[in-house]
């Protein structure tokens, strides 16, 4: 037993360590998007502008307008999973910044928000279909 209480020790630890670390700052005159699911759900990066992305849980451009294309994999209330596709588009995004795409529940229905870096909601999606 004292194995398993150490297993998860050290799984903790290497958890809240990845939390402290500090995201990197974008790139010269680079946006960066960052995805944030809840809990049991993944969202991943699908297409920036049409365009297949090469990274899967973040979005980084330049560009002030772009359409951020996320694919959802949820579970409702039933504990179904259901697969969501959301289109985001945004013509203010500025360089040098990032924001986060957070996923929620609105009436029971998926949404996802565009979170500027001082926490406001700048864009949002309601009502995203899923299969």
């Amino acid at each position: 037993m004292s194995i398993l209480k150490s297993i998860g020790f050290a799984t903790l630890l290497l958890c809240l360590e990845g939390c402290a670390i500090e995201a990197p700052r974008p790139e010269h005159g680079q946006t960066v998007v960052d995805l944030r699911s809840t809990s049991g759900n993944e969202m991943v990066a699908r297409r920036l502008n049409k365009t297949p992305v090469s990274g899967m849980n973040r979005f980084q451009f330049t560009g002030n307008r772009q359409s951020l294309e996320i694919g959802l994999a949820r579970q409702d209330y039933r504990g179904i999973h259901r697969l969501c596709i959301a289109t985001l588009s945004y013509d203010e995004f500025q360089p040098n910044q990032r924001y986060s795409i957070i996923e929620a529940n609105v009436d029971g229905h998926a949404s996802v928000q565009l979170v500027d870096s001082r926490g406001a909601t700048v864009a949002q999606v309601d009502k995203i279909p899923c299969l």
